[in-house]
Protein backbone atom coordinates (compact mmCIF):
# COMPACT_ATOMS: atom_id res chain seq x y z
CA UNK A 1 0.00 0.00 0.00
CA UNK A 2 1.07 3.38 -0.16
CA UNK A 3 1.91 6.02 2.38
CA UNK A 4 0.01 9.07 2.87
CA UNK A 5 1.26 12.44 4.66
CA UNK A 6 0.11 14.53 7.97
CA UNK A 7 -1.59 18.01 6.55
CA UNK A 8 0.67 19.91 8.69
CA UNK A 9 3.48 18.74 8.99
CA UNK A 10 4.03 16.39 5.85
CA UNK A 11 5.00 13.44 8.02
CA UNK A 12 4.97 10.07 6.51
CA UNK A 13 2.18 7.88 7.49
CA UNK A 14 3.00 4.54 6.27
CA UNK A 15 0.32 1.93 5.69
CA UNK A 16 -0.49 -1.09 7.70
CA UNK A 17 2.24 -3.88 7.13
CA UNK A 18 4.24 -1.76 4.78
CA UNK A 19 7.65 -1.20 4.24
CA UNK A 20 8.64 -4.39 6.55
CA UNK A 21 12.18 -4.71 7.64
CA UNK A 22 12.77 -0.83 6.55
CA UNK A 23 10.03 1.01 8.86
CA UNK A 24 12.54 1.91 11.47
CA UNK A 25 13.94 4.35 8.66
CA UNK A 26 10.71 6.04 7.94
CA UNK A 27 9.87 6.26 11.30
CA UNK A 28 13.89 7.78 12.25
CA UNK A 29 12.81 10.46 9.70
CA UNK A 30 9.34 11.25 11.13
CA UNK A 31 10.96 11.49 14.46
CA UNK A 32 14.42 12.55 14.31
CA UNK A 33 14.77 14.41 11.64
CA UNK A 34 11.32 16.34 10.32
CA UNK A 35 9.37 16.53 14.02
CA UNK A 36 12.51 18.00 15.39
CA UNK A 37 12.72 20.44 12.39
CA UNK A 38 9.18 21.30 13.29
CA UNK A 39 9.92 21.70 16.65
CA UNK A 40 13.52 22.92 17.56
CA UNK A 41 14.30 23.89 13.28
CA UNK A 42 15.95 27.60 12.42
CA UNK A 43 15.73 28.15 8.77
CA UNK A 44 17.64 31.48 7.46
CA UNK A 45 17.03 32.28 3.93
CA UNK A 46 17.69 35.40 1.97
CA UNK A 47 14.52 36.45 0.47
CA UNK A 48 16.19 37.66 -2.69
CA UNK A 49 14.54 40.93 -3.14
CA UNK A 50 11.43 39.34 -5.14
CA UNK A 51 7.26 40.19 -4.21
CA UNK A 52 6.94 36.61 -3.05
CA UNK A 53 9.53 33.99 -1.38
CA UNK A 54 8.16 30.91 -0.95
CA UNK A 55 9.25 28.32 0.97
CA UNK A 56 9.42 24.95 -0.25
CA UNK A 57 7.37 22.36 1.31
CA UNK A 58 8.14 18.72 0.85
CA UNK A 59 6.16 15.23 2.03
CA UNK A 60 8.17 13.09 4.36
CA UNK A 61 12.04 15.06 3.67
CA UNK A 62 13.47 18.24 5.54
CA UNK A 63 11.75 21.29 3.73
CA UNK A 64 12.22 24.77 4.48
CA UNK A 65 8.28 25.34 5.72
CA UNK A 66 8.65 23.34 8.82
CA UNK A 67 10.92 24.75 10.62
CA UNK A 68 9.95 26.62 13.67
CA UNK A 69 12.12 29.58 13.58
CA UNK A 70 12.00 31.29 10.01
CA UNK A 71 14.79 34.34 9.78
CA UNK A 72 14.56 35.80 6.52
CA UNK A 73 17.91 37.53 5.59
CA UNK A 74 19.12 40.11 2.80
CA UNK A 75 18.72 43.17 1.08
CA UNK A 76 15.03 44.29 -0.14
CA UNK A 77 13.93 47.45 -2.13
CA UNK A 78 10.87 47.14 -1.26
CA UNK A 79 8.32 45.46 1.13
CA UNK A 80 7.97 41.59 0.30
CA UNK A 81 5.87 38.64 0.85
CA UNK A 82 7.12 35.37 2.48
CA UNK A 83 4.59 32.36 1.16
CA UNK A 84 3.96 29.36 3.61
CA UNK A 85 1.69 26.24 3.38
CA UNK A 86 -2.11 26.67 3.95
CA UNK A 87 -1.68 24.15 6.66
CA UNK A 88 -1.84 24.86 10.11
CA UNK A 89 1.01 25.72 11.64
CA UNK A 90 3.17 28.04 14.23
CA UNK A 91 6.26 30.13 12.92
CA UNK A 92 8.13 32.44 14.99
CA UNK A 93 8.94 34.97 11.95
CA UNK A 94 11.84 37.19 11.88
CA UNK A 95 12.56 40.07 9.86
CA UNK A 96 16.34 40.28 9.40
CA UNK A 97 16.54 41.98 5.88
CA UNK A 98 18.64 45.16 4.83
CA UNK A 99 16.69 48.25 3.69
CA UNK A 100 14.21 49.11 6.10
CA UNK A 101 10.55 47.59 4.56
CA UNK A 102 8.68 45.15 6.12
CA UNK A 103 8.38 41.43 5.16
CA UNK A 104 5.02 39.98 5.17
CA UNK A 105 4.66 36.03 6.20
CA UNK A 106 1.29 34.96 4.43
CA UNK A 107 -0.35 32.12 2.30
CA UNK A 108 -0.85 31.84 -1.26
CA UNK A 109 -4.30 33.27 -1.56
CA UNK A 110 -4.83 34.29 2.26
CA UNK A 111 -3.80 37.22 4.32
CA UNK A 112 -0.61 37.74 6.67
CA UNK A 113 1.34 39.55 9.14
CA UNK A 114 3.50 42.29 8.60
CA UNK A 115 7.09 42.05 10.54
CA UNK A 116 9.20 44.99 10.95
CA UNK A 117 12.82 45.03 10.15
CA UNK A 118 14.61 43.97 12.90
CA UNK A 119 11.85 42.42 14.88
CA UNK A 120 10.36 39.29 15.74
CA UNK A 121 6.95 38.22 15.90
CA UNK A 122 5.12 34.89 16.97
CA UNK A 123 2.62 34.20 13.95
CA UNK A 124 0.97 30.86 13.02
CA UNK A 125 -1.73 29.92 9.65
CA UNK A 126 -5.13 29.16 10.88
CA UNK A 127 -5.16 26.66 7.74
CA UNK A 128 -6.42 29.63 5.46
CA UNK A 129 -4.72 32.95 6.77
CA UNK A 130 -1.35 33.63 8.51
CA UNK A 131 -2.69 35.67 11.89
CA UNK A 132 -0.40 37.23 15.05
CA UNK A 133 0.19 34.92 17.48
CA UNK A 134 0.08 37.30 20.32
CA UNK A 135 -2.44 39.91 19.63
CA UNK A 136 -1.60 41.93 23.03
CA UNK A 137 2.54 41.77 22.56
CA UNK A 138 3.05 45.17 20.89
CA UNK A 139 5.75 45.53 17.98
CA UNK A 140 9.28 46.41 19.26
CA UNK A 141 11.97 47.79 16.39
CA UNK A 142 15.23 48.56 16.32
CA UNK A 143 13.90 52.16 16.59
CA UNK A 144 10.32 52.52 18.33
CA UNK A 145 8.09 50.82 20.78
CA UNK A 146 4.13 51.02 18.87
CA UNK A 147 0.78 49.69 19.50
CA UNK A 148 -0.51 47.66 16.57
CA UNK A 149 -3.06 49.95 16.25
CA UNK A 150 -3.42 53.56 16.92
CA UNK A 151 -4.90 54.41 21.14
CA UNK A 152 -4.61 50.71 21.11
CA UNK A 153 -2.65 50.71 24.52
CA UNK A 154 -2.15 52.27 27.31
CA UNK A 155 1.21 52.90 29.31
CA UNK A 156 0.60 51.64 32.71
CA UNK A 157 -3.03 51.84 34.23
CA UNK A 158 -4.73 53.84 37.63
CA UNK A 159 -3.53 51.17 39.63
CA UNK A 160 0.03 50.10 38.23
CA UNK A 161 1.89 53.04 37.58
CA UNK A 162 5.38 53.17 36.01
CA UNK A 163 8.58 55.12 37.66
CA UNK A 164 10.61 57.53 36.42
CA UNK A 165 10.79 58.88 32.50
CA UNK A 166 13.91 59.43 31.54
CA UNK A 167 14.67 60.92 27.42
CA UNK A 168 17.67 61.99 26.08
CA UNK A 169 18.42 65.63 24.95
CA UNK A 170 16.28 66.59 22.13
CA UNK A 171 13.22 64.04 23.01
CA UNK A 172 9.74 65.30 22.21
CA UNK A 173 6.46 64.59 23.70
CA UNK A 174 4.11 64.66 20.81
CA UNK A 175 0.07 64.43 20.89
CA UNK A 176 -1.77 62.98 17.99
CA UNK A 177 0.77 63.92 15.02
CA UNK A 178 2.15 67.16 15.96
CA UNK A 179 -1.62 68.73 17.42
CA UNK A 180 0.71 69.86 21.02
CA UNK A 181 4.15 68.98 21.33
CA UNK A 182 6.76 69.55 23.39
CA UNK A 183 10.70 69.59 22.83
CA UNK A 184 13.80 69.61 24.78
CA UNK A 185 16.95 71.55 23.75
CA UNK A 186 19.90 72.71 25.69
CA UNK A 187 18.25 73.77 29.28
CA UNK A 188 15.15 74.78 27.26
CA UNK A 189 11.13 72.91 26.74
CA UNK A 190 9.62 74.47 23.86
CA UNK A 191 5.72 74.32 23.59
CA UNK A 192 3.97 74.16 20.00
CA UNK A 193 0.73 73.91 18.66
CA UNK A 194 -2.31 74.37 20.98
CA UNK A 195 -4.04 76.67 19.29
CA UNK A 196 -6.89 76.88 21.88
CA UNK A 197 -3.85 77.78 24.61
CA UNK A 198 -2.71 75.93 27.86
CA UNK A 199 -4.96 75.85 31.15
CA UNK A 200 -4.10 75.16 34.54
CA UNK A 201 -6.41 74.52 37.29
CA UNK A 202 -4.20 75.92 39.96
CA UNK A 203 -1.64 78.84 40.53
CA UNK A 204 1.43 78.33 38.66
CA UNK A 205 4.53 79.05 41.15
CA UNK A 206 7.67 80.41 39.71
CA UNK A 207 11.67 80.15 41.29
CA UNK A 208 14.55 81.40 40.45
CA UNK A 209 14.93 83.27 37.33
CA UNK A 210 11.06 84.10 37.53
CA UNK A 211 9.15 84.46 34.28
CA UNK A 212 9.87 85.59 30.27
CA UNK A 213 7.31 86.36 28.12
CA UNK A 214 8.30 86.97 24.74
CA UNK A 215 5.63 88.41 22.28
CA UNK A 216 7.21 87.77 18.34
CA UNK A 217 4.94 89.36 16.47
CA UNK A 218 4.51 92.66 18.98
CA UNK A 219 0.71 92.42 18.68
CA UNK A 220 -0.34 91.17 22.23
CA UNK A 221 -0.86 92.87 25.95
CA UNK A 222 1.14 91.83 29.40
CA UNK A 223 -1.52 91.84 31.62
CA UNK A 224 -0.82 91.77 35.57
CA UNK A 225 -4.00 91.18 36.84
CA UNK A 226 -5.13 91.86 40.37
CA UNK A 227 -3.56 89.84 43.42
CA UNK A 228 -0.61 89.14 41.10
CA UNK A 229 2.66 89.26 43.41
CA UNK A 230 6.24 90.18 41.91
CA UNK A 231 8.38 89.62 44.91
CA UNK A 232 11.87 88.33 45.26
CA UNK A 233 13.94 92.05 43.57
CA UNK A 234 10.16 93.27 42.51
CA UNK A 235 11.53 94.33 39.20
CA UNK A 236 9.39 94.20 36.13
CA UNK A 237 11.26 94.25 32.74
CA UNK A 238 8.76 95.52 29.68
CA UNK A 239 11.17 95.14 26.60
CA UNK A 240 10.25 96.38 23.53
CA UNK A 241 12.33 96.09 20.16
CA UNK A 242 15.81 97.33 21.42
CA UNK A 243 14.96 99.29 24.05
CA UNK A 244 14.69 97.51 28.28
CA UNK A 245 12.22 99.91 30.21
CA UNK A 246 12.27 99.02 33.64
CA UNK A 247 9.89 99.57 36.63
CA UNK A 248 11.03 98.97 39.91
CA UNK A 249 8.70 98.41 43.02
CA UNK A 250 10.58 98.80 45.94
CA UNK A 251 9.92 98.10 49.29
CA UNK A 252 8.22 94.67 50.63
CA UNK A 253 6.28 92.21 48.38
CA UNK A 254 3.48 94.42 47.03
CA UNK A 255 0.43 93.75 44.72
CA UNK A 256 1.38 95.41 41.50
CA UNK A 257 -1.62 96.40 39.20
CA UNK A 258 -1.02 98.27 36.29
CA UNK A 259 -4.39 99.17 34.19
CA UNK A 260 -6.29 101.85 32.15
CA UNK A 261 -9.56 102.34 30.34
CA UNK A 262 -12.67 105.15 29.95
CA UNK A 263 -15.65 105.19 31.45
CA UNK A 264 -18.75 107.31 31.66
CA UNK A 265 -19.66 108.02 35.67
CA UNK A 266 -22.81 107.95 36.96
CA UNK A 267 -23.98 111.85 38.22
CA UNK A 268 -26.31 111.87 41.39
CA UNK A 269 -27.69 115.64 41.67
CA UNK A 270 -28.03 115.79 45.20
CA UNK A 271 -28.11 119.59 46.35
CA UNK A 272 -28.45 122.80 44.42
CA UNK A 273 -28.15 120.51 40.94
CA UNK A 274 -30.91 121.27 38.46
CA UNK A 275 -29.21 119.00 35.93
CA UNK A 276 -25.92 117.44 35.01
CA UNK A 277 -24.28 115.41 31.78
CA UNK A 278 -21.52 113.65 32.28
CA UNK A 279 -18.92 112.27 29.08
CA UNK A 280 -16.64 109.89 28.83
CA UNK A 281 -13.61 109.95 31.27
CA UNK A 282 -10.27 108.17 31.30
CA UNK A 283 -8.74 106.56 34.06
CA UNK A 284 -5.44 104.95 34.98
CA UNK A 285 -4.82 102.46 37.78
CA UNK A 286 -1.49 101.65 39.46
CA UNK A 287 -1.49 99.15 42.34
CA UNK A 288 -4.72 100.43 44.40
CA UNK A 289 -4.64 104.25 43.28
CA UNK A 290 -7.09 105.64 40.47
CA UNK A 291 -6.37 108.75 38.80
CA UNK A 292 -9.53 109.56 37.11
CA UNK A 293 -9.92 113.16 34.80
CA UNK A 294 -12.14 114.32 32.40
CA UNK A 295 -15.54 117.06 31.95
CA UNK A 296 -19.17 117.38 33.33
CA UNK A 297 -21.44 119.82 32.64
CA UNK A 298 -23.18 121.05 36.09
CA UNK A 299 -26.45 123.09 35.99
CA UNK A 300 -26.71 124.51 38.91
CA UNK A 301 -30.29 126.01 40.64
CA UNK A 302 -29.23 129.02 42.41
CA UNK A 303 -25.85 131.08 42.90
CA UNK A 304 -23.56 131.02 45.69
CA UNK A 305 -25.40 128.71 47.32
CA UNK A 306 -23.50 125.26 48.58
CA UNK A 307 -23.65 122.82 45.72
CA UNK A 308 -23.53 118.96 46.13
CA UNK A 309 -23.18 116.14 43.34
CA UNK A 310 -22.51 112.25 43.25
CA UNK A 311 -19.84 110.46 40.89
CA UNK A 312 -19.79 107.27 40.50
CA UNK A 313 -15.84 105.80 40.05
CA UNK A 314 -14.72 103.25 37.38
CA UNK A 315 -13.15 100.89 39.45
CA UNK A 316 -15.28 100.28 42.87
CA UNK A 317 -14.07 100.79 46.05
CA UNK A 318 -15.39 100.69 49.93
CA UNK A 319 -14.09 104.01 51.22
CA UNK A 320 -13.24 104.11 55.02
CA UNK A 321 -12.89 108.17 55.12
CA UNK A 322 -13.20 111.10 52.82
CA UNK A 323 -9.80 111.46 52.49
CA UNK A 324 -9.34 108.07 50.79
CA UNK A 325 -10.41 110.26 47.68
CA UNK A 326 -9.07 114.29 46.75
CA UNK A 327 -9.64 116.45 43.82
CA UNK A 328 -11.11 119.52 42.35
CA UNK A 329 -13.05 120.92 39.43
CA UNK A 330 -13.71 124.52 38.21
CA UNK A 331 -15.39 126.00 35.03
CA UNK A 332 -13.29 128.49 33.14
CA UNK A 333 -14.76 131.78 32.67
CA UNK A 334 -17.22 131.33 35.66
CA UNK A 335 -16.37 133.27 38.98
CA UNK A 336 -16.15 131.77 42.13
CA UNK A 337 -17.14 128.36 40.46
CA UNK A 338 -14.94 125.25 41.86
CA UNK A 339 -15.05 121.97 43.44
CA UNK A 340 -13.32 120.07 46.35
CA UNK A 341 -13.17 116.37 45.00
CA UNK A 342 -13.75 113.88 48.28
CA UNK A 343 -14.80 110.32 49.10
CA UNK A 344 -18.37 109.43 50.12
CA UNK A 345 -18.36 107.00 52.50
CA UNK A 346 -22.11 106.21 52.43
CA UNK A 347 -22.77 105.48 48.80
CA UNK A 348 -18.74 104.25 47.89
CA UNK A 349 -18.48 107.50 45.01
CA UNK A 350 -17.18 110.76 45.22
CA UNK A 351 -18.55 113.73 45.28
CA UNK A 352 -18.59 117.45 44.07
CA UNK A 353 -18.94 119.29 47.05
CA UNK A 354 -18.41 123.32 46.79
CA UNK A 355 -20.33 127.47 46.78
CA UNK A 356 -22.24 127.97 43.08
CA UNK A 357 -21.00 130.59 41.62
CA UNK A 358 -22.49 134.19 40.67
CA UNK A 359 -24.09 132.77 37.60
CA UNK A 360 -26.67 129.62 36.90
CA UNK A 361 -25.56 129.29 33.92
CA UNK A 362 -25.22 125.97 32.72
CA UNK A 363 -21.47 125.24 32.66
CA UNK A 364 -18.67 122.76 31.69
CA UNK A 365 -16.24 121.81 34.31
CA UNK A 366 -12.81 120.42 34.20
CA UNK A 367 -11.85 117.81 36.93
CA UNK A 368 -9.09 115.60 38.06
CA UNK A 369 -9.18 113.05 41.46
CA UNK A 370 -7.38 110.27 42.99
CA UNK A 371 -8.78 107.53 45.10
CA UNK A 372 -7.94 104.80 46.89
CA UNK A 373 -9.54 101.17 46.20
CA UNK A 374 -10.38 99.40 49.40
Amino acid sequence: MVSSYSPSLRLELMATGDQSGTWGTTTNTNLGTLLEQAIAGVLSVAQGDVANLTLTATDGASDEARNMVVNITGAITAARNVVVPTAEKVYLAKNSTTGGFAVTFKTAAGTGVSVLPGTSQWVYCDGTNVVAGLVDLQTLSLTALSPTTTDGLALGTTSLMWGDLFLASGGVINWNNGDVTVTHSANTLAFAGASSGYTFDAAVTLTNTGLHLLDTDASHDLIIAPGSNLTADRTLTVTTGDAAHTLDISGAPINVVIASGVYTPTLTNTTNVAASTAYECPYMRVGDMVLVSGIVDIDVTAATTVTLMGMSVPIASNFATQSNAGGAAAAAGVALSAFAIEADVTNDRVSFRGVSGSGTANSGFSFSFTYRII
